[in-house]
């Protein structure tokens, strides 16, 4: 049986999209610092005049930043309270110094996955979303078994917002690259075999930088996806 709590977030981004923020390439240092002030365990991984990228070594929050969006992602989230507080002071700081009114596109991702080891049971779960059955006599006229599928579609509402949902089995190894540094990386979190569902929100039409604060977007969606995703599996 199916229970939301049993899913581990794997991945928590927010993607905010804006026309060409030309002053960019001058006020990139200025952002920096103003990070890095209040952030000082903060290390820019890169910085370049097409993006900047910030990491947050202890959390494992990564910020980057052009002139066209900003994206805030956090591997294995534990919560929402660090994402939400550095993406609200760092957001904030960005659009005043970059002069951004508004957003083209806002974009809250989820990627869940639920450990299965059995393939049949991955496949059990999608027929309840209802998207998904493929009668068996109309499978053996190829064969015995189906073995493994795939759902991705998307639903949009009132051309205002829309959510773009995938499911699917996954099986894979892990292999941590040699970095010349080490990293922080909890193996005992990472699953090898399971259904991963992914929930992309999205907006449709131009939002008001000021009326999207991170912690309290991610708050509200965090708590959608619950419902959202529990009406699809059970």
């Amino acid at each position: 049986m199916f229970n939301f709590s049993d899913l581990l977030l794997e991945q928590l981004t927010l993607e905010l999209r804006f026309e060409n923020a030309f002053l960019y390439i001058d006020k990139c240092g200025s952002i920096l610092r103003d990070i890095f002030a209040k952030y000082p365990s903060a290390t820019a991984e890169s910085v370049a005049v097409n993006e900047t990228k910030i990491v947050l070594p202890d959390t494992q929050i990564s910020l980057a930043f052009s002139p066209a969006r900003i994206v805030l992602n956090q591997q294995y989230p534990s919560g929402i309270s660090d994402i939400g507080e550095f993406g609200d002071f760092a957001i904030d700081r960005i659009c005043k110094t970059l002069e951004i009114s508004a957003y083209t596109r806002v974009g809250n991702r989820f990627i869940y996955i639920l450990k299965i080891d059995d393939e049949k049971e991955s496949l059990e779960l999608m027929k309840n979303t209802g998207f998904f059955n493929i009668p068996q006599e109309k499978v053996s006229q190829m064969g015995d078994t189906l073995k493994s599928a795939n759902i991705k579609f998307q639903i949009t509402r009132d051309d205002e917002v829309g959510y773009g949902i995938s499911l699917g089995h996954v099986n894979r190894t892990l292999n941590l690259l040699q970095l010349p540094k080490p990293i922080k990386y909890d193996a005992s979190k990472f699953i090898l075999s399971g259904l991963a569902v992914d929930v992309d929100f999205y907006t449709m039409k131009p939002v008001d930088s000021g009326n999207v604060k991170a912690h309290e977007l991610i708050k509200k969606n965090i708590k959608d996806m619950e419902s959202l995703i529990s009406g699809l599996l059970k």
